[in-house]
Parts: structure tokens; sequence; C-alpha cells
């Protein structure tokens, strides 16, 4: 697609030029008060500049060159990230005390909205794997959840997840249509798979939630939210969205974060395949690179027919059978420069892209062949425990608005939590509000505890493993 409108930064760049007193916000005035953050950059909403919540010029020819790209019916910007996303999406299909079907590993921000609408939940059944990772989602088993909730406004999945499983979109989009039920599809972590043409967008969800900023070269915060071409009412949810959108977003939206968004699309469209096929050389190198490990194993390349399918920009470097946690390999991985992503029980994610330079990958192929050498074999690992499924007493906002008391985690057993538990990152809760604490769920926690991963909740970290229980 040639670009024959100006982007955005061109445009603030060109204004910023002329001489004219800014008699209006941001309080900074755009003097350079400091060097390495750009000042001169920050505009608001003034005079040919557009306005986000009802764009009609440059910010409308921004959206319909990202609407292009992506190959949606409709796109929109989200500077509120990708959480912003998932609650407008949500709001466009449910009303207060509604029922939803999600999957257990959404993001929290899914049920943030769960608890503003003081929504039902119908979870659709996960399977792991022997690393403790969620499986993709199967077709029965949103079947079967489809089956027993026959008012179900929407299905949520998120896919690919955090680790890199996707699921079936396609099939799951069918089915889903078939019983006129939408699909949002967080697709958060797959940005980038707009290049491979396999983004849900393609495969017929009908809203898909992308942050940019992620795995394409937004700046942080930055997402996109777009209403697919085969959603139903496609129209209608479009407008809805919008609307939305316009309640849970800022009102002052980042003019930076916005041309970031755009500068994004741009690059995607001049040379996005280029890039892609850079990566893809980069991937088989890796690919080569780890059959050699002894010791430390790469989950797509070891167990890759335990999923639907699988986003090979997500390296999941797995400790499980030897004398090596996920938080210890991390803390190996920084002693020699590198920063993964996250930290885990029994694996470290490290996430690339295809703005990784060759020299990147070839840093980690060296540093974990060196780790490889010095880790020790251990047979007598303890097998993990799965995350149970969710056994609900009552819903979210339920717990969250009825009285609560703090207890010892070990003493819960029995009880109603009224507090979420989960590791950040990701942000997917282990432990709801509403939710019956079980023998099972206290293990598992104290399995991950033992781990040495850090467990969160909604008063903080898990130090003294304290919990709120509904009352």
């Amino acid at each position: 697609m040639c670009r024959i409108c100006m982007k955005i930064l061109d445009k603030i760049v060109n204004y910023t030029k002329k001489d004219i007193v800014p008699m209006h916000m941001p309080g900074h005035k755009r003097q350079k008060l400091n060097k390495f953050l750009p000042y001169d950059l920050d505009l608001t909403e003034i005079e040919g500049f557009d306005n986000l919540a009802h764009p009609e010029g440059v910010l409308l020819e921004c959206l319909a060159r990202a609407t292009k790209v992506f190959g949606s019916y409709k796109t929109f910007y989200s500077v509120n990230g990708g959480s912003c996303g998932c609650m407008v999406a949500m709001k466009t299909y449910c009303n207060i005390n509604d029922t939803v079907i999600l999957s257990q590993n959404c993001h929290k921000s899914v049920y943030n909205m769960v608890e503003l609408l003081a929504l039902k939940c119908e979870y659709i059944k996960t399977e792991v794997d022997e690393y403790n990772i969620a499986k993709s989602v199967s077709l029965d088993a949103v079947k079967e959840a489809l089956d027993k909730t026959k008012n179900a406004k929407c299905v949520i999945i998120t896919s690919p997840t955090y680790e890199g499983v996707e699921s079936d979109i396609l099939s799951i989009s069918k089915l889903c249509h078939e019983r006129s039920i939408p699909l949002i599809v967080d697709e958060a972590h797959g940005s980038h798979l707009v290049l491979s043409k396999n983004s849900a967008l393609c495969l017929g969800a009908d809203i898909v939630l992308n942050s940019v900023h992620k795995t394409l070269c937004g700046l942080t915060q930055t997402a996109l939210i777009h209403v697919g071409k085969d959603a139903l009412n496609r129209e209608e949810v479009a407008y809805r969205v919008a609307k939305n959108l316009n309640v849970f977003q800022t009102t002052s939206p980042s003019y930076i974060l916005m041309s970031s968004i755009d500068e994004c699309v741009d690059i995607l469209d001049r040379k996005g395949d280029v890039l892609y096929q850079n990566f893809c050389k980069n991937i088989e190198f890796l690919q080569k690179s780890f059959e050699k490990l002894k010791k430390l194993k790469i989950l797509c390349y070891t167990t890759e027919k335990e999923y639907f399918n699988f986003d090979f920009s997500k390296i999941v470097i797995l400790t499980q059978g030897t004398n090596l946690t996920g938080v210890k390999l991390a803390s190996k991985l920084r002693k020699r420069g590198i920063e993964v992503e996250m930290a885990y029980q029994n694996y470290v994610i490290c996430m690339s892209t295809i703005f990784d330079s060759k020299s990147n990958f070839k840093r980690l192929v060296s540093a974990l062949f060196e780790i490889d050498k010095e880790t020790k074999l251990e047979k007598n690992t303890i097998p993990l425990l799965a995350l149970p499924m969710p056994k609900i007493a009552c819903t979210i906002s339920k717990a969250l608005q009825g009285k609560s008391k703090q207890m010892d985690l070990s003493e819960s057993i029995g009880q109603v939590s009224a507090e979420y538990v989960y590791v950040y990152p990701p942000g997917v809760p282990i432990l709801v509000p509403g939710q019956k604490i079980t023998k099972e769920i206290v293990e598992y926690l104290n399995q991950i505890s033992n781990s040495q991963t850090s467990l969160k909740s909604s008063s903080g970290e898990i130090k003294k493993k304290l919990v709120y229980v509904f009352d």
C-alpha cells in the first residue's frame, strides 16, 4: 500500500518547527526539560491534530491505514493497552449480570470486567501438558461449555498464550457463529501473526485484541482493537466498540503513543514481509542450535504435538529434570547480560520479535550452551501439580462486595476467596474472588511459592501466605 497521507509523527515535527506560542496543555509547554524525554513532540488535540474520540482528519487516515494493513473490518487505537481493549470488547457484548464463557487462562483484565459487570462465568475446560503449560483450547471443550450455557453473550479465549500456544480459531469461530455467539480473541501476544496470515482476524474471530508493543514496535501500552470482517453484526459491533472505547480510554491520548502505532503500521506495510523472512531465518538458526542442547529443552521443539499450533517467536526454555528452576536459570542468564521476559517454577520465557538482531540470538544461544554444560540432571524431579478447574461458589462481584477477613493460606481450605492470586507476569489469575479454596489449590500455590516464583495478590505479594476470604 502506497502511503499518500502524512504520518502523525511528520505532522508533529512540521508543526513544532513553527513559531507558535502554546497557550494550552500540556503544562511543560514543549520546553526541553530533559534531553531523554520528547517534550517537544508531546502535543494535545489542538487545531489540525484531530480527536481520537471523534476522528475526522489525520487520525481517521491513520485508522484507515491500520484497518487495511491488518485486514480488519475496522481497527481502533488503544493507548491504554490491550487491557483497555479487553474491557471494551466485553462491554460491547455484555451488560450487568450476563453470562460469558472464557478460558481459564484469560488475562486479569478480562476478570476485572467480569467483576465490574457482575458477570457469571462458565469456564472452558483447560488441559495442561507435563510441564504444566496450558494446551490449546479444544473445540470439544468449547462445545461442552456452549452446551452448558445457553444464554452466553460471548466466548473469550487467549491465543497465542504467554507461552506461545495457539488454538484452532477457525474451527472455534465457526462453532460459535453456528450458535450466533461472538468470539473475542485476546491476541495481545500475537500482533505479529498478521505477517504469517495466521492472525485470528484471518480466522473468523469477531473482535481481536493486539498489543502492538509486545511483539511489534509500538511504544509500551499501545494496542489495537479490531472488528473482524467475519464478525456477526459487524457494523453494529464497530459502533459499540467506538462508543465503549470512549468510556474506558483516556480523554487525553498521547500523540507520541499514537504516532508510534502509526509508525508500526507503516513499517509493517513497507517492509513487514522482509522483516518476517529474516526473522524466520533467525528462528531456523535457533532450531538447529537448540538441537545440540543436552539438558535444557525448548518447549516448541520437544512437545509441539501437544498443541494445535505454536508461535515460534516464544522461546520457552524448560528446566524440568535438572537442578535448575526457572528462577535460577533466569539469574544465570542475567549474569550473562540477558534479561528474560518471565521466570516460572520450571521454565523461562524469552520473547523474540522481527526486530531482534542476529547477534541477539547468537548471544542467547551462547549463554544457554554455557549454562547447559554446568547444569546437572536430576532423575527424582517432583511431578508438577496441574492447576485445578475452579469451583465457583459465587460471582466475583459478590465476593468483592461482601465482608472478608484475612486468613493463612494453609487454613483457608473450604473457604471462598475474596481476592485474586496470580504470578505476574503474565497476570493470569490462579485464584479468583468467589472461587472455593480447595486442598488442590493450596498445594498448587505452595508448589509455585517453593520454587521461588513470586505470587501476587490483590493485597500485594503473598509473603506469609495470607489471603482474604469471603466471610
